[in-house]
Formats: structure tokens, sequence, C-alpha cells
């Protein structure tokens, strides 16, 4: 008799799985004949491209100084952890991961100061990411590292997921980099923007929902979160008492809610109320520093959706008085819209992209857009998108360029951009408006990182921000001549969206602790003058017809506003300052930390050797026992350092088979064009066949198999669709052994199997809200032969799904078409994978046919939380009628299987951790089942898709 896996190990397993999932990263996604190089130092190990040495040395430089001096608020325990410069891609990003145990700096910046404030972007993941990996490092004791010791790395994910919440692995982060640099996220007024906006609001959510997020209220993340809370608890308990707050966790006595528990002994707050008391003590200060705010009155242009949050972006006047603006929500992706008072029209959508962005000149329109190598999931590209607004024509300017932050010169001829290599290197290029040929270059010795342009009125020169040493400024730079002009003193303020007007540029910037509008003149005197003053925050300005447009925020997102000029006119130039350490920002990391850092880091030449080989830094990464009564089983991992050869070895026993014995081997190589995988199997197999009579045998058999595969991965991501394209092709060899069968038939012992196949699918990006994709295809196709038997035999399969649109915005529908086909007199069966019609058994068939009809529809936003066992966070449901005929050809015997149900969905998220959604179905059979008399049938399932 089957025995059931206890709950907890359950989960842990589900959680080891997301784990690997999560730890993988792009198998294979580096281009071939990339040059790699290795640096080795005592904490890390750098594996970088060429031309990256300096980055790597920098990097490297700036962990060992914090490995020596800088660990006292998380734990003693250290461990030399690899780190990968990733230089093809332009989506900043970095992340720790241990399964393997690793690291990956995504190097091009992101063009908005913004979200990570003015630090140099390598120097920030360098110290933030480190943090990561100290804080793994040092959650790997008691029943951590007991456990790491039995299944290896990938269970030190879970066991690591489970023990610290993400607010505070990402919220010690921030404090960590806000106190060892001058500036970091935790000084930086956007960082608090939606925890303020919530606040003026007076909405006080409950911990769980924080904890967990929600389908329909605007709620900070685990930055900003677990920043509050920490920040807060610091303040009060001492700054080192996160690190005995962490060891005592590791402990997991008991084995819920440890990090919690551990807090409450050594603080007296559990975590719900530490968020609670760190909230209160946050609105307090947020009110006293908006109290002592002078504020300026402004219009509100847009209406916010009490039903979802929404995103207004980049408002730009018309001459004919109208506005247009980027426009996106949780039910809706990016699109450019049309204001006219009230009246709100759609113009064109936006694709995929990284960076929220719109300019416009002379009736042209201009945005970035994100394109990928088919192949090769590490390089990727941004290109430069026109709409005219006359023609109502979109024309994609640029294919496969790091181009980024364009904008129109005012006679709409000229495009300016910036221009990232895969080095480093910066500059800004002038490009035809029609062709996008580079028609000039705008050189930047010095190298500063550049963001977002701005064409002053003359069209003689380009405004752009510049960075240096953590530090920003506006700088004018003239387009027929080598000459620039500072328009802002140098700070570490956070600041963005330069617009040119009447002789002055507009942007937004933190100055304050509030971002506001600002403006300065174009002759370079460097006075700054405050144009809006808002509660919350007021971005990305535009001037025309006697007003200044932008954005505000508040609970409910971003929303287009305006002021009059005049509103301004007399007030006199303020003095910029170091980024106030406002109350809300005061914490006693800085000094009990050591501040700043960066500049007293010095580079150091570590010693730099080539990478070559496939197999370059192997190693052992995970050694998982699956603790089933059923079926015990053991994997054993193996990666190398550029995550692109695998290999995995298995095996276990099937105790409902006998307690037989099986193996498994796999090696994949992803480093060439074709992705290679080889493999050798040794399994107990039951297949159900027909013999000459009516009656249905089962045949027993050992299978011994070896064999490999060819495939070529390739997927492209153009406008608002991901299209994936995998041709492959396989051959397999099998061998029988002790079979035993109630015929006395036996099938060939010994044969060869080819498989032809391939997954051809497009689908469009869905919105947070959507239930499932609303428009798009998917066909899989898949064809096997078998080769030198004396019956041979053959299995055809294929399924294709249409993804569209519902009545409602974040309603889908989904038709699924089926076919497969293997003859029941075939001794030997191939592996049953079909989808038959839901609430029948599975039926015995040569040939099967199904049609399927999904109609899914949210039905409710509880947000609502159990002992943090489980958070409700959205029920929807699912409709459908299931098709299908079966087809026995010895028999000449068809049988239809026809039913309709409908599923209830909970999409919750488990141990405020795991998403998972489970559902009950409920089937009624429109034809009689032949293996039962039930008419309708209920059960629980886990929902993949949805």
């Amino acid at each position: 008799m089957k025995k059931r896996v206890p709950a907890i190990v359950a989960c842990i397993l589900l959680l080891l799985s997301s784990a690997n999932l999560r730890a993988q990263g792009e198998f294979g996604g580096h281009p071939l004949g990339q040059d790699w190089h290795i640096l080795t130092s005592p904490a890390v190990r750098v594996i970088f491209p060429v031309g990256m040495d300096s980055s790597a040395r920098r990097v490297a430089s700036i962990i060992n100084y914090i490995d020596t001096t800088n660990r006292r608020s998380v734990g003693p325990l250290k461990k030399r952890v690899d780190i990968v410069l990733q230089n093809q891609t332009v989506n900043p990003n970095g992340y720790v991961a241990l399964a393997p145990f690793r690291s990956e700096f995504f190097s091009t910046p992101p063009q908005s100061s913004l979200v990570t404030g003015s630090t140099n972007w390598l120097d920030l993941l360098a110290i933030h990411e480190y943090r990561h990996v100290l804080q793994s490092v040092n959650s790997r004791r008691g029943i951590v590292k007991f456990m790491y010791w039995l299944q290896g790395e990938a269970i030190w994910q879970a066991m690591n997921a489970i023990v610290t919440p993400d607010w505070y692995s990402e919220g010690d982060a921030v404090i960590t980099e806000t106190a060892l640099t001058e500036s970091g996220r935790g000084r930086a007024s956007f960082f608090s923007l939606q925890q303020r906006a919530l606040a003026k609001a007076d909405l006080n959510y409950r911990y769980a929902k924080h904890r967990n997020g929600s389908y329909v209220s605007m709620l900070p993340n685990q930055y900003p979160l677990g920043y509050m809370m920490l920040n807060y608890l610091r303040n009060k308990k001492g700054n080192d008492v996160t690190a005995e707050i962490l060891r005592n966790a590791t402990r997991f006595v008991p084995p819920f809610y440890s990090f919690s528990r551990a807090m409450k002994r050594e603080t007296g707050f559990t975590t719900p109320k530490l968020y609670r008391a760190a909230w209160q003590d946050f609105k307090v200060k947020a009110a006293e520093e908006l109290s002592e705010t002078e504020l300026i009155p402004t219009l509100a242009l847009t209406a916010n959706d009490p039903r979802r949050v929404t995103r207004y972006d980049y408002p730009l006047p018309l001459d004919d008085g109208t506005l247009i603006a980027r426009k996106r929500s949780y039910a809706v992706t990016d699109r450019i819209v049309r204001l006219d008072g009230d009246k709100e029209t759609i113009l064109t959508t936006i694709g995929f992209n990284q960076d929220e962005w719109l300019a416009e000149g002379n009736g042209l329109l201009t945005w970035a857009e994100s394109t990928k190598n088919p192949r090769r999931g590490y390089q990727d590209y941004s290109d430069i998108v026109t709409y005219d607004l006359k023609s109502q024509q979109k024309n994609r300017l640029t294919k496969f360029t790091r181009y980024f932050s364009p904008s129109v010169s005012p006679d709409g001829q000229r495009v300016a951009v910036i221009h990232i290599t895969p080095t480093q290197q910066n500059e800004i290029l002038v490009l035809d408006a029609k062709s996008g040929i580079v028609i000039k270059k705008i050189a930047n010795p010095e190298n500063y990182f550049l963001s977002r342009t701005a064409w002053a009125e003359d069209g003689n020169f380009i405004v752009s921000f510049a960075k240096v040493e953590s530090r920003l400024s506006l700088i004018k730079w003239a387009i027929d001549e080598a000459a620039t002009t500072q328009l802002t003193p140098w700070s570490a303020h956070t600041m963005d969206s330069p617009f040119v007007k009447d002789g002055k540029v507009y942007f937004n910037a933190g100055y304050s602790g509030i971002d506001n509008i600002y403006s300065t003149d174009l002759g370079g005197s460097q006075e700054i003058y405050q144009v809006t003053s808002v509660p919350v925050g007021a971005f990305e300005p535009s001037v025309g017809g006697g007003y200044v447009y932008f954005t505000q925020f508040n609970a409910q997102g971003h929303y287009v506003s305006r002021q009059k000029l005049a509103d301004v006119a007399g007030r006199a130039a303020i003095e910029i300052e170091k980024p106030v350490d406002m109350a809300r920002y005061q914490s006693t990391a800085v000094a009990s930390e050591g501040g700043e850092i960066l500049s007293k880091v010095q580079p150091t030449d570590f010693p730099v050797r080539k990478y070559s080989g496939l197999f370059q830094g192997i190693k052992f990464y995970s050694w998982t026992v699956t603790p089933s009564v059923a079926v015990p089983a053991i994997d054993l991992g193996m990666v190398n350092l550029l995550n692109d050869v695998q290999i995995s070895l298995g095996g276990g026993i099937n105790r409902n088979e006998n307690n037989a014995s099986f193996y498994n081997a796999s090696l994949r190589i992803a480093r060439f064009y074709p992705a290679i995988a080889l493999n050798a199997s040794n399994s107990q197999r039951n297949s159900d066949y027909l013999p000459l009579g009516s009656q249905p045998a089962r045949l027993k058999f050992n299978e011994t198999k070896i064999g490999g595969t060819i495939s070529i991965p390739e997927s492209w991501q153009k406008g608002n669709f991901l299209t994936t394209f995998t041709p492959y092709t396989g051959l397999d060899y099998y061998l029988l052994s002790g079979l035993v069968t109630e015929t006395g038939l036996l099938p060939h012992r010994n044969f060869a199997a080819y498989t032809i196949g391939g997954l051809l699918s497009s689908v469009r990006r869905r919105a947070y809200q959507n239930v499932g994709p609303r428009l798009g295809f998917a066909l899989l196709v898949r064809s096997t032969q078998t080769l030198g038997s004396a019956t041979p035999n053959d299995k055809q399969f294929s399924r294709l799904s249409l993804y569209l649109p519902g009545v409602g915005r974040n309603h889908a529908v989904e038709i699924k078409l089926g076919y497969q086909s293997e003859p029941l007199a075939n001794l030997y069966q191939f592996a049953d994978e079909y989808e038959y019609p839901r609430g029948y058994a599975t039926p015995i068939n040569d040939k099967f046919y199904s049609l399927s009809a999904n109609y899914g529809l949210p039905l409710l936003y509880p947000d609502f939380g159990l002992l943090g066992i489980t958070y409700f966070k959205r029920v929807r449901a699912k409709l459908f009628y299931d098709y299908g005929v079966g087809e026995i050809t010895r028999l000449a015997r068809k049988t239809k299987y026809n039913s309709v149900g409908a599923e209830i969905i909970f999409d919750n998220t488990y141990l405020n951790l795991l998403p998972l959604s489970l559902g009950v179905r409920t089937t009624y059979l429109l034809q009689n089942d032949p293996a039962s008399n039930r008419k309708v049938n209920v059960g629980i399932f886990l929902s993949t898709n949805f």
C-alpha cells in the first residue's frame, strides 16, 4: 500500500524544486566564442569576459574589503563565492543562488537612478549581493547545516528560504548599501515613495498582506518593507542584534516561524508586532516631515481606477491642447494614450521594455523596447521604436542595438540615444529618424555613465545626466563641437527625466527628501529652482502653454497633474547639500557598520587566468535524497562555472514495483549552437497492450535505455509577443530483460527508436491580473519510431493550444486540440503522457482525438491570511468542456468521452513563501465512463497554468 509523504517533507520538496528552477538561470546562455578569464581572491572568484578586467578587479576589491571589515551585524562565517559578470545583456540585475552556490552581476546599469540611487552600479551590486552571500553562509548552521550535509546546496537554498524571510534578506542588504556608501537606496526619497503614499492615505494594511502582496492594492515590496522594519529594530535594539537573530533562527526549533521566534527571544518583537511598531513610527515621522513642507497646489488631470493600480508616465503636451502619455495597470500592459479632457484614446502598444521612457519631437514619439538573441538568453538588446502621430505608423528604427533613452530633435529629423557597449563604454549617438543610421557621435572622453537625453530647442545641443564616482550632474553636450557645459553641481541625489523649454531644463530630483520638479538654465549658472512641492512625489516633467505637466503618486499609482509656472515665479535658488538623513532614514547602522567604504577600497591585482574547457570548475552541488516511503531515491547534480555543462546521476528503489531498483545518468551540454543531451537509465516498466483476443494484457519488464537528443532552443522577443521554437531529434537504444506477460507473447528484446519533434509557440505577455494569456498559440508535435525490431512500433503525438481574450479584461479563453496514435497490437508501448477528457479513467486506445474549451475568470481577491500557513490572494474560476474520441482499430470500436465542469482555483502563498494554485474540480460526464458508473466526479488538483 502506498504511504503519504509527511506534509512538512512535501513542502520542503516543493521548495527544493522551485529553488532549483530559480537557480539554474540561463543554461547555455552565453554567445559562442566569448572569451572568459577567472580572477581568484580570498573572498571571491570572478569569472569575467575579456575587456571587463578593471570591473572584475573593482568588484573583487570591494568584496574582499567588506569581508575583512564589515561583517559584524551578519555573523562570522564565510565561504568563497563564484561571481559571473554578464556583459552581453542590457537587463540590469544581480542575484545570489545557493544551488549551485554562485552569483551573477548583469553589468549594464539602469538608466534611471530613482530605484537604485546614485551609487555606481557594479559597486552597488558588490555591496548588496555580497551581503546576501554572507546572510546565506551564516544561515548554514544548526538544522540548516545538518540538512546541507545530508542533501547538498539545493536543500540549503530551500531551508535558507524557510529560515530567512525575504524582507530580512533584502532589507538588511539595503541597510548595508546605505551604511557603506554616501547615497544608497535608504537615503533615496523614491525608495519610500509607496510607503509615504499609504501613510498619507491612512491605509494600514496587515503584515500578512505586505508580506505576500496583492492583486488589487499597491504595496511596497520586500526591499522597503524590510528596510523599514530592520531600521526600526536596529535603532531600538542595537545594530548587531540581527546577527544573533539569524544564528538562533537556524536552530529551526520549532520548525515554523523560526525567524520570528528567534527575534522575539532576542528583542521581544514577533514579526507582526515589529511591523506594526515600525509602520507606526514611520507614519509619525513622515507626517512630521510633511507638516514642515510648504505645498504648492496642483490639478489632477487623470483619475485613478479604485479597482486596480494604474500608472501614467511622461505626459507630453501637443500643439492641439491634448496630452500624450504612457499608461499601464494591473489589468493591461504598456500602451500610449491620448488625453483630451475626460476622453482617453489608445494610440498604440509598447512591447517588452526595461525602462519607462517616452519622448516627442514634431509629432514623432520614441521609446526603447527589448529584443533578444534567439539562442542565447544572456545576450539581449535595447532597440529604438518610433510612432508618427500623423501617419499613425510604428517603426522599429534599430535592430540588435544597445541604445537607451531616445529623444527626438525639435524638427523630428534626428533621434539622440545613449549607447553603452558590452565593456561599458558610454557615448551619445545621433541617428537619422527615418533610417536609424548613425549620423553623429558625441565623444565622452571621461567615460561618464550617461542616462536620459533631451534636445535643446535650437537642435544644437543635447542634455543628459552623467555619473562618475557615485555623483550625478546634468551636462549639456554640443553636437557640432567637442564642448560640454555642466548645468548642475555634482551630487549624490537622484535625478531623472530632463525636458528643455524656453532656455531651461526641467527635471525631477530628490533634493528635499520628496521627489519634485526642478529647473536650471542652459547657460551653466548651476542655479537650481524648485518648481513643484507635492506631498508624495512628482516626476517626468514637460512644459507647454504656461503649465508644467508631470506625474504624481498616490496609493493607487501614478496620475497626471499640472501646475501653472506662474505659481513659482520669483522663488530663490535652492542650496544642494548631501542626501538628507531625514528622520525616516536615520539608522544606527550608518555609524556602526563603519560608514562609507568606496573611497577607501584600493584596487588589488589578484591573479587572473584564462577560462577554457567544458568542465572548468565543475563541482557537485546537490546530493538530494527523496524521502519517499514508496519510491526513495537519490539524485546527484554537477555543473560548471558558466552553467553550460550539467551532469546528473540518480537512482532509487520502487517499492510499489517489487522493490525494483532504477538508475539514471545524464550529460547536458549547451555551449554550442545545438544543445546536446546524453542519457542512460534502467527501470522497471508495466504497459498494457491488446493481443489477438479482445482483452487487454499487461507486460512487465526491466528496461535499460541509452540515448541522446540534439535540440535548438530558440526564442524571440518582439513587441508584446514571446515566440519560441525548439526543434529536436533523439535516438534511444532499448534493452529489455526479465519480460513477463500473461499471453506468452514477448516484444523484441533489443531495439532502437528515434524521435523527431518540436515546440512552436507565440504568446502575448500578460498583465499582472490576467488569469491567462489573451492571445497566442502553442503547438507541440512529436513522432517516435522504432528501428531494428521484428515488430516495429510508432507513436504520434500532437497538441495545439489557442489563447483568446475573454469578455472581461482579466478573462481568458484556451482551446486545446490533441491527437495521439499508438497501435495497441504493439507489444512494447511508449509512456503515455496524453491529457484525456477530465472526469474519465485513462482509456485503452489505438488513437485518441480530443477537444477542450476553457474559460477562466477571476472571482475574488480576498487578501486574507491564515496563521502564516497560507495566504489567499485570488480565487478564480474555470469553466470547461472536454470532448474526446478513442479508437480501438482491431475491434472497430469508437468510444466518445464527453464532459463539462467547473473549477474553483485558489492562488495562494504557503508559509509566506511558496506560491501554489490548488483547485477543486467538479466534472459531469455527458457520456458514460466505460470504467465506472459515476456521472459526477469531484477532486482536488494542482493548477500549473491558467
